[in-house]
């Protein structure tokens, strides 16, 4: 896998609308969340149909495995960006309402997870469990299919870790720094911001997380990064083509069979 690449051009710096990052190049080798909601409804209904064959049913909620993808994954990529979500919530996320799935009896966890002596499962449920069957119908191996894929995460850690030392990301971070101490705040790196330790968001923390967005846009902070960070990638996705393009096949292998699946139920 090739993750190094001088340092590239860099075209027209892009106009950002607020509170969005755009999808960088690599975005294109992620799986959407139409993607992601249909290898889990395949997988959920295969480990639903092979729990009930062992008498042991229970609720799609149980069995749906890991949650979709995050729609707006760029978002936070290079700090907070959206002014309307940094007036309520600072530097915290917005909370997210919480549902826990059912609980469980012994029997119905193992058939699940499979046995450890490799023997067939509570009411024969597969020795490797149902969510290991379900997985190896749709990608071949007992791993529920990622969004990315290794690939995909190493370009990912290594673009962004590129870019942040680039001399003009360096250099923007810098003025986004000058900016904050006019405004009264002492920081000096946007992805790690002193103060805000709080559970919950101050009017403390909002002030600085107002001034923050106000200094990237002065700056042109978060354009900058996502300009030079599109580069980067743009020369990792070309140096590591074949790999990427095999990721490609083989999602598009799993999604044939998971809509096989949902088309014949």
């Amino acid at each position: 896998m090739g993750l190094d690449v001088p340092s590239p051009a860099v075209g027209r710096v892009p106009v950002l609308a607020d509170g969005r990052i755009p999808e960088l190049p690599l975005d294109a080798y992620v799986l959407d969340p139409q993607e992601h909601s249909t290898l889990l409804r395949s997988l959920a209904l295969l480990t639903s149909e092979c729990m009930a064959g062992a008498g042991l049913p229970m609720p799609p909620a149980a069995a749906s495995g890991p949650a979709p993808a995050d729609p707006g994954r760029n978002d936070r990529r290079y700090g907070i960006v959206d002014p309307a979500g940094a007036a309520v919530n600072g530097y915290h996320p917005p909370p997210q309402a919480s549902q826990e799935d059912p609980p469980l009896s012994p029997q119905q966890l193992e058939a699940l997870a499979g046995t450890p002596d490799g023997g067939p499962g509570p009411g024969g449920a597969p020795a490797i469990g149902c969510h290991g069957a379900a997985a190896v119908r749709i990608t071949g191996t007992r791993d529920y299919p990622s969004t990315t894929g290794e690939v995909v995460q190493a370009i990912d850690l290594a673009s962004f870790e590129l870019s942040r030392k680039d001399d003009r990301v360096a250099s923007v971070i810098r003025n986004w720094s000058a900016c904050m101490a006019r405004s009264g705040h002492s920081q000096a790196d946007p992805l790690n911001i002193v103060g805000i330790a709080a559970p919950v968001a101050s009017d403390a923390e909002k002030a600085i997380a107002g001034a923050d967005i106000g200094c990237k846009q002065e700056t042109g902070l978060v354009a900058v990064w996502y300009a030079v960070e599109s580069a980067y990638q743009q020369e990792l996705i070309q140096k590591n083509k074949k790999a990427l393009d095999d990721l490609l096949g083989r999602r598009a292998d799993q999604l044939k069979k998971a809509r096989d699946v949902l088309a014949g139920r």
